[in-house]
Order: C-alpha cells, then structure tokens, then sequence
C-alpha cells in the first residue's frame, strides 16, 4: 500500500512539472497536499462505485476457484476426501469460523 500512495504522489508530482519547478518550501508543500488528498475518503458515490466493482471481482474469482477446483477434482479424486468448508453465498455474508470445527 505504501508503495501505491508513493507511486500516486510522484505521479502527480510530475505532473505538475516535477523537480524543475520545485524548492524545499514548495516541495513540502506538494507533499502534504497529496499526502492529504491521498488519504481523504472518497465521496459516497464513488465508495459505492469502487465496493460495487470490488464485489464483483470477488464472485468472480469464486467462480474462478471454483471451476478450477472442479477441474482438479476430475483429475485427482482423492482431494474429494478432505471435509469441505462452507463458503458465503455471497459477498455481504460472513465467512465461516473455521476455528470451531477442531
């Protein structure tokens, strides 16, 4: 993560015209402004967007590890012995505490 938030800041550093227009006041400055827009919450709509786009990739990837899963247990039937755990129907439910199965 930190190397995201580093990566968005130099990005937007350079943007505005990079060291060429810098100097120690004006750098610091720069710095605290995109440390603090980095940092912001995103408004309600755009949260929605990004946890809506952030479900569907999960489903996604169950169905992906799924069918791979099914794929595996074509080829290796043995697998097919090992107790199966429960998953979430969807991404809004609670995973399973595997902890209490002991």
């Amino acid at each position: 993560m930190t190397e995201t938030i580093v990566n968005a800041a130099l990005k937007r550093v350079r943007d505005r015209g990079g060291n060429s227009v810098l100097n120690r006041g004006s750098a610091t400055r720069q710095i605290l402004d995109e440390l603090i827009e980095l940092t912001s919450s995103p408004g309600k709509a755009e949260w929605k967007r990004k946890m809506a786009a952030a479900a569907l990739r999960v489903e996604h990837s169950r169905r992906d590890h799924a069918e791979a899963q099914r794929a595996q247990n074509l080829h290796n039937p043995v697998r097919l012995i090992a107790k199966h755990r429960p998953q979430p129907a969807s991404f809004a439910e609670a995973w399973p505490n595997l902890l209490d199965d002991g």
